[in-house]
């Protein structure tokens, strides 16, 4: 079996459906045990991706197929809210597939999302 195809196979088998479509730009899925969310790029990005509402604090962010360590960073999270930051990945031009490129998210737990609509500062 081809390299590409037994990846493929891997990915797609006993998984659960991703998280909803505003949280980020593509499609996802969750292993079985709900913590590890992958992201699929079927594009090719010409940036940081965001990745929004995630509650959990990421511990690692990888390309599935080479193991390619990713940074990231959280940006607009307030210390004194609830409301989780944006997490902006830095995809790198070198680590894309030709097809579609898939990045594994490990969080410190079973995914959390935050579902509740915004919060209105009421004093500063």
């Amino acid at each position: 079996m081809q390299g590409t195809q037994l990846l493929q196979q891997r990915i797609t088998t006993g998984f659960n459906c991703g998280i909803p479509a505003d949280h980020f730009h593509g499609p996802t899925a969750l292993n079985r045990d709900g913590d590890i969310l992958y992201l699929y790029l079927p594009y090719k990005p010409t940036g940081q991706i965001a990745l929004k509402g995630i509650k959990n604090k990421v511990n690692r962010i990888w390309v599935v197929g080479n193991v390619t360590k990713l940074a990231h960073d959280v940006k607009m999270k307030q210390y004194w809210s609830s409301v989780p930051g944006i997490i902006y990945i830095d995809v790198l031009e070198v680590v894309l597939d030709k097809d579609v490129t898939v990045l594994a998210v490990l969080p410190d737990g079973k995914i959390d999302l935050y579902r509740e609509t915004g919060q209105v500062i009421e004093s500063n």
